[in-house]
């Protein structure tokens, strides 16, 4: 006998869309508002349906290393663990010497040929965005450059989805107070935005980007104040946030990377068989394998 589950499929029908899922629940909260799903009912449709999956799309990431301490670790777990990398964009001011840093960091982990820009270089975002439906925008400093990309290529809003930090890097100021107009007018008009706050590092920056399942996100109205800190307020603008980071997946995933930095390069590591594939833990007590392959785009 076949039992038929809300939202469920069978293994030869097509593969189920994130709105239809989101939807099915919806429909059966509605339909039973009256027997006490109506308060569920309110939270999915305030919510609205949730981001589809994106991995496999080109990969921005706009980094800065003074007053951002970690910013080099984080670019460097992107480095090695998104076979997507299409750009990286680095302030309009930065040093050669930077970018010399920069450009070894990328070769020793597979991407040699990953163009290195300084501040809003319209064609090579052009480039970059010229094909793919959507692509990936992680930002790890102030959102200066994607301001000015998206005033210059207003085209682009509806096809960035943006992972962005808004917290504090270290002791020094938020990121979006360091360019509180560039904040306010990426949350006012990137269609796709998902938030890291105050309460989590930056790597999970990363982590929510590669759609890893130990974060959690959900729809939240925000606004920016005078500091750059975000805020939940009735009225404000719809954006994804970070509301969970699990810590004993996300500390998997965390030594993952690390270990990701110290082996040999990401393309070397994907031409290898899947079952060839090291998937042990980092830590031998962990008897349980954590690093999760996707073959098909090489994102863990």
């Amino acid at each position: 006998m076949q039992v038929a589950v809300v939202g469920d499929l069978d293994d030869d029908e097509p593969r189920e869309t994130m709105a239809s899922a989101w939807g099915s629940p919806l429909g059966f909260a509605e339909r039973y508002r009256g027997l006490g799903y109506g308060s569920l009912a309110d939270k999915l449709r305030a919510g609205g349906p949730p981001r589809g999956s994106l991995l496999g799309t080109p990969v921005i990431v706009d980094v800065e290393f003074g007053g951002y301490p970690h910013a080099a670790t984080t670019l460097g777990f992107a480095a090695a663990s998104m076979r997507a990398l299409a750009l990286v964009i680095l302030p309009a001011d930065v040093s050669r010497r930077t970018t010399a840093f920069v450009r070894r960091n990328l070769a020793a982990h597979g991407h040699p040929d990953v163009p290195i820009v300084a501040g809003a270089d319209l064609d090579a975002i052009a480039a970059v965005s010229a094909e793919p439906r959507m692509l990936r925008w992680i930002g790890l400093r102030q959102p200066t450059t994607l301001s000015q990309t998206l005033r210059s290529m207003p085209e682009l809003a509806g096809k960035l989805a943006v992972t962005h930090f808004a917290g504090k890097p270290g002791r020094g100021q938020r990121v979006f107070g360091r360019d509180l107009d560039a904040a306010r007018h990426v949350l006012e008009t990137v269609t796709e935005l998902l938030l890291v706050t105050d309460a989590y590092g930056m790597a999970v920056v990363v982590a929510a980007a590669q759609e890893q399942p130990c974060i959690d996100f959900g729809r939240q109205t925000v606004t920016v104040d005078p500091d750059g800190q975000v805020h939940r307020v009735a009225g404000g603008r719809p954006v994804w946030i970070v509301t969970h980071v699990d810590r004993s997946g996300f500390g998997y995933w965390l030594d993952d990377q690390f270990t990701n930095l110290t082996a040999v390069p990401i393309d070397e590591t994907q031409a290898r068989p899947l079952t060839e594939r090291i998937t042990a833990p980092l830590n031998p007590i962990h008897q349980q394998p954590y690093r999760t392959e996707y073959p098909e785009n090489g994102e863990k």
